[in-house]
């Protein structure tokens, strides 16, 4: 049985993502880790499943909404096996858990801060009896809220401001 490596983290270039072009970076800087590791190791899921390609790999790190190529609740690990060297760290016949977590952070609401939705919105406010709300809203009824496309500014932007694409196309233009 090989020996098994635990505390194995990918660091993404950024902290925080709010662009397109920053976010497409990190899957850059990814693929670059994944042809490294693929090149001399397996890639599975914790559940065994193995991974056979880039695109898989990022839909799983970035938890594909509708689960296609992610296991139920085995977190954001996927497991290395085989021989080489990972950073300087040379193993023989060994399973190394790989973290992912960070790429899942970064990416987990991306869809919901790019959209014309008030979780999108720079613009928050919050009056003490609602729940938040974008200020150039008016409340006509208690919890009833309408949305102005005045406060709408976009949280997630593409190179020219506007509203990024959605997580799917980013992950699909990466994967090419």
């Amino acid at each position: 049985m090989p020996n098994l490596l635990t505390g194995l983290k990918y660091q993404a270039p950024y902290e925080e993502v709010e662009t397109e072009q920053e976010l497409l970076e990190v899957f850059a800087d990814l693929k670059e880790q994944y042809s490294r590791l693929s090149s001399n190791f397996k890639i599975f899921t914790a559940r065994g499943r193995q991974i056979r390609s880039f695109r898989d790999f990022l839909r799983y790190a970035t938890r594909d909404d509708n689960k296609k190529y992610r296991d139920n609740d085995e977190g954001e690990l996927v497991i290395l096996r085989g021989s080489g060297d990972i950073s300087g760290l040379v193993v023989k016949n060994a399973s190394l858990e790989y973290d992912l977590s960070q790429v899942e952070e970064l990416t987990r609401l991306w869809d919901d801060y790019r959209d014309n939705t008030c979780n999108s919105c720079q613009n928050l406010g919050k009056a003490p009896e609602e729940d938040a709300f974008c200020n150039d809203r008016t409340i006509s009824k208690p919890r009833e809220l309408r949305f102005s496309s005045a406060c709408y500014r976009p949280l997630r932007k593409n190179s020219e401001g506007k509203a990024a694409r959605k997580l799917d196309e980013l992950v699909e233009e990466a994967a090419r």
